[in-house]
């Protein structure tokens, strides 16, 4: 049983487009799942530095403004090793995209994604049906 203080696994969210991010934060919460979110890397950042739990998995859009998913994962595996990716695009044609999905195909989601979709892809990388 987790200690009062123990902050449950999360899931980062960092996608700038709102009705999105909301939307990925909607499904995951009703899911069980603890989120944090950020509209831009540079606010990802700071939602990291100040969360004193673990970040199990990110859900990064690759291409945002003022910053790219792909740089900020590897931040994230500085910070947060061991921490699973999941990248959205709505770039198909991208070279991060084909080769990312060469490599992980399951670490990729194209948009526009159902919540079914989003769902079954977090389960898939975290290996679970539902959360801790």
């Amino acid at each position: 049983m987790p200690k009062p203080f123990d902050l449950p696994p999360a899931i980062l969210i960092v996608e700038d487009q709102a009705q999105l991010r909301r939307l990925i934060r909607t499904v995951l919460t009703k899911a069980g799942y603890a989120t944090l979110e950020a509209s831009r890397v540079t606010a990802a950042e700071e939602v990291i530095r100040s969360f004193a739990g673990k970040i199990r998995l990110a859900i990064l859009d690759i291409v945002m403004p003022g910053g790219s998913g792909l740089d900020f994962a590897n931040q994230l595996d500085i910070e947060f090793p061991g921490t699973k990716i999941l990248y959205i695009s709505g770039f198909v044609q991208s070279v991060a995209v084909e080769s990312i999905g060469r490599r992980h195909p399951a670490a990729i989601l194209l948009k526009p994604f159902t919540g079914a979709q989003l769902l079954a892809r977090v389960q898939l990388i975290l290996g679970q049906d539902a959360p801790d």
